[in-house]
């Protein structure tokens, strides 16, 4: 029997090219807790993204934001591994000041902005709805900081090197493609919060599902055999799940009406 549903939000809850979540995925959802199974949602998405997404349900649901930066809950933070200062100084600057790559940080409620590209200004405008602030030098952030993703082409190979994942051993690399490089702290990542959470919550794998689509949610996948690649997901996350190319309405339905996939 399955008590906590764990799921990615975007080419998941999400299908591409969507931007706000049906009221009839939202109302799934809400059945999922009404017959007492936990749901959490497990996204690279900063969290006041995700609050608005979900912000009818809210204050139900589990939130993983920053692939796997922190659990929060009721707005109280659970569990987090932020990405430490010196560590983050130590990358950014070189690139930031040499490369013109675009920065954008992630804090709990204020992603933050760094670069020089207007067009990719506009689009964190319209994208984070107001909970972005832009700086000019990461040293005026003042908050735990759980992802920092770099946008744009490296000209240098020690920028290659950097973005590669093996400069930074306190740093580990979720994402990498479509000109984005992502990073968390090394402990974090959706799997270890996925875990966190079972720990704390007494949850075993038998009665874990988790359901994403995309590379970073592989380890996380790997985590139960009630894993779930949906219709359309990368090669890397089918490979890593039991089951495949099933529609999140459909795998929504299953846990709903038997309690499995």
């Amino acid at each position: 029997m399955i008590k906590l549903v764990v799921c990615d939000v975007d080419g998941t809850l999400l299908k591409k090219g969507e931007k706000e979540l049906s009221q009839h995925i939202k109302s799934k959802i809400k059945n999922l807790i009404n017959k007492g199974i936990m749901f959490a949602v497990a996204s690279g998405r900063a969290y006041h993204e995700l609050k608005r997404l979900f912000e009818d349900i809210s204050d139900e649901i589990y939130y993983i934001p920053s692939d796997g930066g922190a659990v929060i809950y009721k707005e109280k933070t659970y569990y987090k591994k932020p990405i430490l200062p010196f560590v983050m100084a130590n990358m950014v600057k070189p690139i930031s000041l040499n490369e013109g790559l675009s920065l954008s940080v992630s804090g709990k409620y204020i992603t933050y902005i760094l670069s020089a590209d207007k067009d990719f200004i506009h689009l964190a405008e319209k994208n984070l709805n107001g909970h972005f602030v832009e700086i000019e030098d990461i040293s005026e952030i003042n908050e735990d900081i759980y992802k920092i993703s770099f946008y744009g082409q490296p000209k240098s190979t020690f920028a290659n090197k950097i973005l590669s994942g093996t400069y930074n051993s306190m740093l580990k690399r979720v994402y990498d493609e479509h000109g984005w490089n992502e990073f968390v702290a090394k402990q974090a990542g959706k799997e270890s919060a996925v875990e966190c959470m079972m720990k704390s919550l007494k949850i075993k794998k038998e009665a874990l599902a988790v359901i994403g689509d995309d590379i970073n949610d592989v380890q996380m996948l790997g985590l139960t055999e009630n894993s779930v690649a949906v219709t359309g997901s990368h090669q890397k996350a089918r490979e890593a799940s039991k089951h495949k190319d099933i529609s999140i309405e459909t795998v929504l339905d299953n846990i709903i009406g038997k309690g499995e996939i």
